[in-house]
């Protein structure tokens, strides 16, 4: 009996955290893509100092640096909530793993005080 209940927590250990790596991997990408458009706003802003009239500049400079922050801003709107869940979501995996092990442990104890008797 020991053995079946061992083998039927080893089984269901994994499903705690089957799909939460998901979460850490969206608020990456939501970071890195929020850290390019930041990149391509910047990119755009520098390219209307050099390309364009004066009268014209400040309008491009402006839209290129709302851009950036607009990317920067959307990135860690997706990225800070997930991490949040993430965070939650890992501890309580962590906490129903002890909780399986501590009851797995007691009831090996039960066992072994009942079978000597």
């Amino acid at each position: 009996m020991a053995e079946a209940v061992d083998e039927a927590a080893v089984l269901q250990i994994p499903r705690f955290s089957q799909r939460l790596n998901y979460l850490s991997l969206f608020a990456n990408i939501a970071t890195l893509l929020g850290l390019l458009g930041t990149i391509a706003g910047l990119q755009e802003a520098f390219m209307a100092l050099d390309s364009l009239e004066a009268s014209q500049r400040a309008a491009m400079l402006a839209g290129g640096i709302s851009k950036a922050m607009n990317t920067t801003a959307f990135g860690l709107v997706i990225a800070v909530p997930c991490m949040v869940a993430y965070t939650f979501l890992h501890n309580t995996q962590v906490a129903l793993t002890h909780r399986l092990d501590d009851a797995m442990l007691r009831f090996h104890n039960f066992l072994h005080k009942r079978q000597s008797r």
